[in-house]
């Protein structure tokens, strides 16, 4: 230990430090790549669980209360603004962040909702409603991007 300095402050540093080294550690809900349905939804520019807003045409996705892990402030979920990867069954593939919850209607399936945007990205009219056997995961931790 250095002269002149307090003891109490070296501890309180290296707890600020564990306390950062377990943020960056911190994995969001959607850590595993899963198969499942998605959906579309239009936002329409309203605020979604994540504290921001968003058009139909933006390429984001809405994942359920399993994957996304709101607690009783969602818009700080460490799944907020993480990103994941969807990829179809007609092998077209998008990287989206998550910026909303979806509404939880069928816990026991995978399911994530898109938006129109991100739905017509993946090659689907969105007369077609529902893409089952999509692949989607794994969100990366917002502090390695």
């Amino acid at each position: 230990m250095r002269q002149g300095r307090a003891p109490h402050l070296d501890r309180y540093r290296l707890l600020l430090l564990a306390a950062a080294v377990a943020l960056c550690l911190a994995r969001p809900a959607l850590s595993q790549t899963v198969v499942g349905k998605a959906t579309y939804y239009n936002p329409d520019g309203k605020t979604g669980a994540c504290g921001t807003s968003s058009c139909n045409s933006d390429i984001e996705a809405a994942p359920g209360d399993r994957e996304f892990g709101g607690g009783s402030s969602p818009n700080i979920a460490a799944i907020c603004n993480t990103k994941a990867t969807i990829t179809a069954p007609n092998g077209q593939s998008v990287t989206v962040p998550i910026l909303d919850e979806r509404e939880e209607c069928d816990k026991d399936a995978p399911h994530i909702d898109l938006t129109a945007g991100t739905f017509k990205a993946l090659g689907y009219d969105l007369d077609c409603g529902v893409i089952q056997g999509v692949r989607f995961g794994p969100a990366v931790s917002r502090f390695l991007l």
